[in-house]
C-alpha cells in the first residue's frame, strides 16, 4: 500500500495480485464506507475481446456447446452455434466469460490463442446504494440496466484506477 498527497487530498493506492497481474485502485484516506443492512452493492463489469481468428472462435464455441451437451454431434453443434451471438452466449454459459483464461493471458493483439480471441481489457465499477436491484424490476428491466443511478448519495468507485466520486 502506498500513501501519497496531492495538494490537501491524501489518497491510498491499494494493490491486489490477480494471477500474474497487479491490479490497483485509489481510495481517499478519510473515505470509509461502513456496510449496513439493506445496502445494495452493484458491480458493473466490462470485458473486451477482439476476434483474431473467426474459425477458431466458432470452433471453440462449438466445443463449449458439446461440453455443455455431450450427447450432441459435431453437426448439431455447428447448426446451433452459427453466429457471434450464439458463440458468445455459449462461451458465457460454459466458462462465465468469453476468454476463460483472460486474466492470465493479457497481451498484445495478435496473441495466438486456441479460441481465436485476444483479451482487450477489463474494468469493473462498484456502485453502492442503487435504489433498485435487478430483481426489483421483475421481468421488465429498465431501458439501460447499466446506467448509473442519478440520486444524490450514490458513491462510485472505479477499479480501473480512478478515484471515488459522489454522483
Amino acid at each position: 500500500m502506498v500513501f501519497f498527497s496531492v495538494g490537501v487530498v491524501e489518497a491510498r493506492l491499494c494493490a491486489v495480485r490477480h494471477g500474474d497481474w497487479l491490479v490497483g485502485y485509489l481510495r481517499m484516506v478519510d473515505e470509509q464506507t461502513v456496510p449496513v443492512v439493506g445496502m445494495t452493492i452493484s458491480v458493473r463489469t466490462r470485458r473486451d475481446v477482439v476476434i483474431a481468428d473467426s474459425e477458431r472462435f466458432l470452433a471453440a464455441a462449438r466445443a463449449a456447446y458439446r461440453d455443455l451437451y455431450p450427447e450432441v454431434s459435431e453437426e448439431s453443434a455447428a447448426e446451433n452455434v452459427r453466429d457471434v451471438y450464439d458463440a458468445v452466449h455459449i462461451l458465457l454459459d460454459r466458462y462465465g466469460r468469453l476468454a476463460a483464461d483472460a486474466s492470465e493471458t493479457l497481451g498484445p493483439r495478435g496473441l495466438d490463442r486456441p479460441d481465436g480471441l485476444v483479451p482487450a481489457g477489463e474494468v469493473q465499477q462498484v456502485v453502492l446504494g442503487d435504489p433498485m436491484t435487478l430483481q426489483d424490476y421483475g421481468c421488465f428491466l429498465p431501458g439501460d440496466p447499466f446506467a448509473l443511478p442519478t440520486e444524490a448519495g450514490i458513491w462510485l468507485s472505479d477499479s480501473s484506477g480512478g478515484s471515488a466520486e459522489q454522483a
